[in-house]
């Protein structure tokens, strides 16, 4: 498991230490802004949980619920956005190894939105895998 650590860190405590630290680096806005993405829906659904459990299946539960509340795409993003920083800096600190998800690299033009999907390798791999057993016990390709 790449996020194994020494010493295990929820994401309550890091969202406290995060925004103390940001206090004295971000823009007033900026500021006010992460701290409503905190307050209204990431610690709500992450709270307790431990950083190493901040997962991409987890994040993509994540996102559904956030469009279940009818947050629009962009808003979605920037929520997303929120965690990510958050979870940069849990690196930084060395509360985690490597961030949970790879950072998608799309081009200028493209609009992200919750539809696009958010798999990991593994997952993808075990995805893959499933479908050719399938394939191959339902007598291949047709």
């Amino acid at each position: 498991m790449p996020n194994q650590v020494s010493e295990s860190h929820h994401f309550e405590e890091l969202a406290r230490v995060y925004l103390a630290h940001a206090a004295l680096r971000l823009s007033a806005d900026t500021l006010h802004r992460r701290k409503d993405h905190l307050q209204s829906h990431l610690l709500p659904f992450w709270g307790q949980t431990p950083l190493y459990d901040v997962t991409a299946t987890r994040l993509r539960k994540f996102t559904y619920v956030l469009e279940e509340k009818r947050l629009s795409p962009q808003k979605i993003q920037q929520v997303i956005a929120s965690l990510r920083v958050c979870l940069t800096y849990a690196v930084k600190q060395r509360w985690l190894n490597v961030l949970p998800w790879p950072k998608l690299k799309v081009l200028q033009d493209t609009v992200l939105t919750t539809d696009m999907p958010l798999m990991s390798t593994s997952e993808f791999q075990g995805l893959y895998t499933d479908l050719l057993g399938d394939l191959s016990a339902a007598g291949g390709f047709r």
